[in-house]
């Protein structure tokens, strides 16, 4: 799984810019006039652990069937084999492997003065 790095304001809705100078721009591009001073968070995908997965894709799984296809009239369910549970550490690995979470926390946050921003980065 691949932790990804973004850089906005703080709660902002669309993170796409992936350097704080970009997200600096983004932001000003979009006011007036320029305000004294920006925050910009830096945030990172959250990452999904194989502890929080394990048991719980199988249980998920077997409540599904047992509701669809189970006996309506018992409460039994069905008991997670050996082979169950190595089939779902292989499911897990690969979801590990090539899942790639959305949502991410703030790990950073930092005022930006936008005066001397602007200093240290304009293109003459």
């Amino acid at each position: 799984m691949k932790v990804n790095i973004f850089y906005g304001e703080d709660e902002c809705q669309s993170l796409h810019c992936e350097t704080m100078d970009d997200a600096i721009e983004e932001i000003l591009d979009g006011s007036e006039e320029d305000p004294v001073a920006v925050e910009i968070c830096k945030y990172r995908t959250l990452e999904v652990s194989k502890k929080f997965l394990e048991g719980r894709i199988l249980e998920y799984c077997l409540e599904f069937l047992d509701e669809e296809f189970g006996n309506y009239e018992s409460d039994d369910v069905t008991e997670i084999t050996q082979k169950m549970k190595e089939a779902e550490q292989a499911f897990i690995n690969a979801l590990l492997e090539e899942y790639q979470p959305w949502q991410c926390e703030v790990i950073e946050k930092k005022i930006i003065n936008v005066a001397e921003w602007r200093k240290n980065n304009t293109q003459t």
